[in-house]
């Protein structure tokens, strides 16, 4: 929210030309006008006085950092903040805290990638599998056997930068992940997130037993990487759910969808 209503401008070289339009007369060097805020051009570099619409916080910022930060229709002040915004505006677009999980987004992407690939996951496709194919061949033909060379992980390349990047964000996300262990295990309700089963109990069972409750990323970590998700997301409790170690390992970087698809498949089996 902008707390002022008019400005005090100094009249320059720069702005004479801009401002004159606006008062439809000739304006001296070093005068000073009394403006309205809603006159000041989009890039203006004036400074005002705002609110934060979320936490009520009052700052100075150049005019043009508020048209840039209020462009959903309310302003937020910082990274905190700028996350609950959206959060709310998701939520009054697609009726979810993250767009990309809402049926409405899912069932678009699933529509375009059957209308051009005949295939929900195109990466099931022979022809993205034969481009595919041939890009990392070309890649990889000529440092295939150095050891700090580019890889494929995944079914993506990436380069000997991006692999040091995606380390660093895995080690972030699991320490995050850590710290919101114990919020996460208040709110369960002890039932596997995939298949309902009360599985709480089995906290007795040795920890590498197939059926002892993990911590499993609804979105995966590496999806996450891949995306450029923020850290904060992926490790976020609502992105959080426990699950039998068997399931987890199963799942690996299946979305929600297609992971309870293959699950269903399986029982029919």
């Amino acid at each position: 929210m902008i707390l002022d209503k008019t400005i005090e401008v100094r009249i320059n070289k720069g702005n004479k030309g801009y401002f004159s339009k606006k008062f439809i007369k000739k304006l001296q060097i070093n005068e000073i006008i009394n403006l309205n805020i809603k006159e000041l051009s989009k890039g203006s570099h004036l400074k005002i006085n705002v609110k934060c619409d979320i936490c009520n916080l009052q700052k100075r910022i150049m005019y043009k950092q508020y048209v840039r930060g209020s462009k959903y229709g309310y302003y937020t002040c910082s990274s905190k903040c700028s996350k609950k915004k959206i959060i709310r505006t998701n939520n009054k677009k697609y009726n979810s805290d993250w767009g990309f999980t809402s049926e409405e987004i899912i069932e678009k992407i699933n529509k375009s990638n059957l209308l051009n690939y005949g295939n929900i996951c195109p990466m099931k496709t022979k022809e993205i599998q034969e481009k595919l194919s041939k890009v990392l061949k070309k890649k990889f033909e000529n440092n295939i056997k150095s050891p700090k060379c580019d890889k494929i992980i995944r079914g993506y390349y990436l380069t000997i930068i991006e692999q040091k990047k995606w380390k660093e964000y895995s080690k972030n996300v699991r320490n995050m992940t850590r710290r919101n262990k114990k919020l996460l295990l208040k709110n369960w309700n002890g039932n596997d997130y995939y298949d309902n089963e009360y599985i709480k109990e089995n906290f007795s069972l040795n920890h590498y037993h197939e059926h002892y409750p993990t911590i499993d990323h609804k979105i995966s970590v590496f999806k996450g990487f891949i995306n450029e998700f923020s850290i904060e997301d992926i490790a976020d409790i609502r992105n959080l759910c426990f699950t039998k170690r068997k399931l987890n390992a199963i799942k690996q970087d299946k979305s929600i969808e297609d992971f309870l698809l293959y699950l269903k498949n399986l029982k029919k089996r």
